[in-house]
C-alpha cells in the first residue's frame, strides 16, 4: 500500500467515525420549567411551517397553545398612499443636499411626499388553546423539549395515573398542526379543550370573536372592527378521540376515559366576505383529508423538514453531559463564564436553524417576529424589515442549503417589484425600483413612512441588499435560467434607477447621492438623517451596478446592451469613495459586525460578538431571541442569524476560492461542520478541525470540473489530498490549487 493510499484510507476511516457520532442531543431545545403567566409567552416553545405557528407553553395539566398564522395582521381602513413628487422639487431636493443645506432639504422632502399611513397593521396571534387536565398527586419528572430535526414539541410528566406525553408539531408537508394527547401509564385520558382568546394578547377595541365550535370540529372566529371592511379569520380544529367519548359543555370540549386525542387543526383568513366564507367551513371540509394517524403525519415532517435540517451538522466537541443540560441552565453558565459555553452554541445554531426553517415556507420567509406573536404590540408592527432585518434573517439559508426557504424570500421579492417601481417613479421621479423600508408582506410593498426623521425614499440602497441573496444564489448553483429570468430583470431596473438618478457631481467627478438615508444612523452633530452620500447607498448602488455588468457578460448581453452596459460601467466608475460607518448597539447591529468581522476575518470580533449576544439575554429559555438585551422586544433576527455567523467564521468562499476556518477564534480549537455550499459550487461535506493537533480535514465535491485556491491563514505545512494539488500564487504558503472534478469527493488532510 502507498503512502497515499494508506492516508487516504486513513482518512476515510476517521470521517466515517466523526459521521456515525450521536449528535441527537445538540438538535434540542431542553427545559424543565415552563410560562406561568400569559406575558412569558416568548419563553413557550415554538414549532412552524412558514405559514402557520405554534407556541406551547408546556403547562402539564393547565396547557396554553397560541396559533398564529403568516396572514394574521390588523386589518387595514385605508392603502398607504404619497404623492407624484414634482420635478421642480426633486431638482430642488438636490440642489440643497449638494449645497449642505440638510435640514431644508429633508422637510421639503417630507412636505412635498404628503405621504398617508395606511396598510395592514400590527402582526398579531389568532386564539388560543386551553387544555385543562384534573390534578392526581405531585407532579414529577417534568420536561418539554423542541426536537429541532422534527419540530416536534413533546411535554412530559409523572403524576399518581403514570406518565404523561403530549406532542406537537407544524406539518411541512400536509400544513396542518398536529396535536397529540395520549392517556397516562395507568390511566384513561380525561381533559377539556376550549378555544379563546387572552386578555394578555391585548386585540383592539371592536374585534368580534366567535366560538362556534361542535364535538367534531372547535372552530374560533374573529371579525376585525367596523371600518377595515368585511375582513375576518378563523382557525378550525378537527377532533379524534380513540377510546371513551367527547361532547360540548357550552364551548368546552370534554373527553372522557379515551386512550388518545388527535387534534387537527388549519387556520385561514379572509380579506372578503368573511362571514359567507365561515359558512362555507372550508377548513372543515379540508381537514377531513387530512391523515388522522399522527404517526403518518410526521413521517411526512421527516420526508421535508427534517430532511432540510439536517442537510448542515455541526459540533463544537462539547463536554457530553454538557449537551444534556437544559436551556435555561446553559445560559445561566454563559452569563456566569468569559468563554464560550460550547453546548449552548452547538444549541443556538441548531435552533436558529430550526427557527429560520420553520418560519419560512414556498412564498414567505421569516418577518420579524419570524411566524410567532403572543400580542398584538409587536415591534415595529412584526413587519418585514427591509434595510436590515430581512436580510440577516435569510443569511444562512443559501450557503446552509436550504433552498426551500430562500424560494420565499425570492417570490416575496418579486411580488414588491410593481409597487417597488411605483415608489421610485412617484418619489423620485425615476425608472427603477425603490424599496418601501417596511411593509407587512405580499399585501404592499408601497413606501412604509416618509416623515422628518427619515424620509426613506432616499435609502435607495435597500433594493442592493436585497438583492445580494439572488446573487449568491447564482454563485452557489450557477443556474444560468434563474439568473435570466428572476435577477437579470431587477438589476437591469436598478440599472435605470441609477442613470435616473444620479445625476449631480463633487469637485473631484464623482456623483453625489444629493439626498441619502443611512437606516438607523442620524449624525449627532446635524440631527438630520437626509445627508449626502451615505455608505448603506453606495453600498447597494456598487452591488447591484457590478453585479448587473458581470451578469451581463455571463448571458452574453454585451451587444444586445452594449450602449447601457456603457452608461452603467461609467457611473460604477464615478461612485463616491466609503466613508465612515455607524453602529447600533441592538442585536442587528450587533449581527451585522459579526458578519463583517468574519468576512474581515477579525476571529476576535467575531467571538466578541457572539459572547455579547449569548451573555445578555438576547436569548430567551426558548432559544428564540430578542432584539435588544435583557429580553427587551421580541425578534427572531437574532437566532436566524447566529448560525450564518457561524458558517461565515468557518468556510469562506467566492468564486475560484475556498478558504477553511477564516475567522475561527481560538477558545473554539476543535470541532466540526458538514454540508455548507460554497459560492463557488463547491459543497464542503465535512471540515473537521483540531487545533491541538495542528490537523485539519476536509471533503469537498464540486458540481463542475474546476480548479480553486484553498486558503488556510496558519500556513500549510503538509497537506494531503486525492486530487491534484499544486502551489498557488494566493498567500504563498496559506494557499494551495486543488483539482476538483465533477461530483467527485476530494479529501485533503492538512497539517500545520
Amino acid at each position: 500500500m502507498s503512502r497515499h493510499t494508506h492516508s487516504k484510507t486513513v482518512f476515510l476511516a476517521l470521517l466515517f467515525l466523526m459521521l456515525s457520532i450521536d449528535l441527537s442531543a445538540q438538535k434540542e431545545g431542553i427545559s424543565k420549567i415552563y410560562p406561568t403567566t400569559y406575558k412569558d409567552w416568548a419563553n413557550g416553545f415554538l414549532s412552524g411551517n412558514g405559514k402557520m405557528g405554534i407556541i406551547v407553553f408546556g403547562n402539564p395539566l393547565n396547557e396554553t397553545v397560541v396559533y398564529n398564522d403568516r396572514y394574521f395582521n390588523l386589518a387595514k381602513t385605508k392603502d398607504r398612499s404619497f404623492a407624484q413628487v414634482s420635478k421642480e422639487d426633486l431638482q430642488k431636493i438636490k440642489e440643497l443636499c449638494a449645497e449642505g443645506k440638510f435640514g431644508e432639504a429633508d422637510t421639503l422632502a417630507t412636505v412635498s411626499a404628503h405621504y398617508s399611513g395606511g396598510g395592514d397593521g400590527n402582526i398579531h396571534p389568532g386564539y388560543e388553546m386551553k387544555i385543562h387536565i384534573d390534578s392526581s398527586g405531585k407532579i414529577s419528572n417534568y420536561e418539554r423539549v423542541c426536537n429541532f430535526r422534527t419540530g416536534e414539541i413533546i411535554v412530559k410528566w409523572h403524576d399518581n395515573r403514570g406518565d404523561w406525553q403530549r406532542k406537537s408539531f407544524v406539518s411541512r408537508k400536509d400544513n396542518v398542526v398536529v396535536q397529540s394527547i395520549t392517556a397516562p401509564t395507568n390511566a384513561k385520558l380525561n381533559c377539556t379543550l376550549l378555544l379563546n382568546t387572552n386578555a394578555d394578547m391585548g386585540f383592539p377595541k371592536g374585534m368580534d370573536f366567535m366560538n362556534v365550535s361542535d364535538a367534531d370540529y372547535l372552530n374560533f372566529r374573529a371579525k376585525y372592527p367596523e371600518g377595515t371592511g368585511d375582513v375576518g379569520y378563523e382557525g378550525a380544529t378537527r377532533v379524534i378521540v380513540h377510546g371513551g367519548k367527547k361532547y360540548m359543555e357550552g364551548n368546552v370540549l370534554h373527553i372522557v376515559n379515551a386512550q388518545s386525542v388527535l387534534l387537527l387543526t388549519r387556520t385561514k383568513k379572509y380579506y372578503t366576505d368573511c362571514e359567507a366564507q365561515w359558512n362555507k367551513k372550508l377548513l372543515q371540509k379540508e381537514l377531513q383529508n387530512i391523515p388522522a394517524n399522527y404517526n403518518t403525519l410526521l413521517q411526512g415532517q421527516i420526508e421535508t423538514h427534517e430532511k432540510i435540517f439536517d442537510r448542515v451538522q455541526f459540533s463544537l466537541n462539547a463536554n457530553p453531559a454538557d449537551e444534556l443540560k437544559t436551556n435555561e441552565a446553559l445560559l445561566a453558565e454563559q452569563r456566569n463564564s468569559p468563554d464560550a459555553v460550547k453546548a449552548l452554541w452547538e444549541r443556538i445554531f441548531y435552533a436558529g436553524r430550526y427557527y429560520f426553517l420553520s418560519s419560512s415556507d414556498s412564498i414567505n420567509p421569516p418577518d420579524l417576529l419570524g411566524i410567532w406573536a403572543g400580542d398584538c404590540s409587536a415591534g415595529w408592527g412584526g413587519y418585514y424589515h427591509l434595510d436590515a432585518n430581512l436580510n440577516l434573517q435569510v443569511a444562512g439559508g443559501n450557503i446552509g442549503n436550504m433552498p426551500e426557504c430562500m424560494e420565499g424570500y425570492f417570490s416575496l421579492n418579486e411580488a414588491w417589484r410593481k409597487d417597488f417601481e411605483i415608489n421610485a417613479t412617484k418619489l423620485l421621479g425615476c425608472r427603477g425600483m425603490v424599496a418601501a423600508g417596511n411593509t407587512p408582506g405580499r399585501t404592499s410593498g408601497l413606501m412604509a413612512n416618509i416623515n422628518y426623521y427619515y424620509p426613506y425614499q432616499y435609502a435607495t440602497g435597500e433594493e442592493g441588499w436585497l438583492l445580494y441573496p439572488f446573487w449568491e444564489h447564482y454563485m452557489i448553483t450557477g443556474d444560468k435560467k434563474f439568473l435570466r429570468e428572476q435577477l437579470y430583470p431587477l438589476l437591469k431596473d436598478m440599472g435605470y434607477f441609477y442613470e435616473d438618478f444620479l445625476k449631480l457631481k463633487d469637485s473631484t467627478g464623482h456623483y453625489i447621492f444629493a439626498g441619502s438615508v443611512s437606516p438607523e444612523n442620524q449624525p449627532s452633530n446635524l440631527h438630520v438623517s437626509l445627508l449626502n452620500n451615505s455608505l448603506f447607498d453606495i453600498s447597494g448602488a456598487k452591488f447591484c451596478l457590478s453585479t448587473l455588468l458581470k451578469t451581463c457578460n455571463i448571458l452574453g448581453l454585451q451587444q444586445s446592451e452594449m450602449s447601457e452596459i456603457k452608461k452603467w460601467t461609467k457611473i460604477l466608475q464615478l461612485l463616491p469613495p466609503y466613508l465612515i460607518n455607524n453602529y447600533e448597539n441592538a442585536g442587528h447591529g450587533i449581527l451585522h459586525s459579526a458578519l463583517i468581522a468574519a468576512n474581515l476575518k477579525n476571529s476576535e470580533a467575531v467571538y466578541h460578538k457572539l459572547l455579547r449576544l449569548t451573555k445578555e439575554d438576547f436569548y430567551f429559555n426558548s432559544l428564540a431571541t430578542a432584539h435588544y438585551p435583557n429580553h427587551r422586544t421580541f425578534c427572531t433576527d437574532v437566532c436566524n442569524t447566529v448560525p450564518a455567523i457561524f458558517m461565515e467564521m468557518l468556510v469562506g468562499s467566492d468564486s475560484g476560492t475556498l478558504e477553511l476556518l477564516p475567522a475561527l477564534p481560538e477558545y473554539l480549537s476543535s470541532g466540526s461542520i458538514a454540508g455548507i455550499k460554497g459560492r463557488n459550487r463547491v459543497t464542503v461535506q465535512q471540515l473537521n478541525w483540531n487545533m491541538q493537533t495542528h490537523e485539519v480535514n476536509c471533503v469537498l465535491v464540486s458540481d463542475v470540473n474546476q480548479t480553486i485556491s484553498l486558503i488556510f491563514r496558519k500556513g500549510i505545512k503538509n497537506i494531503v489530498s486525492n486530487a491534484h494539488v499544486s502551489p498557488s500564487p494566493l498567500k504563498n504558503n496559506m494557499a494551495r490549487k486543488i483539482r476538483l472534478k465533477k461530483a467527485k469527493q476530494v479529501h485533503i488532510k492538512i497539517s500545520f
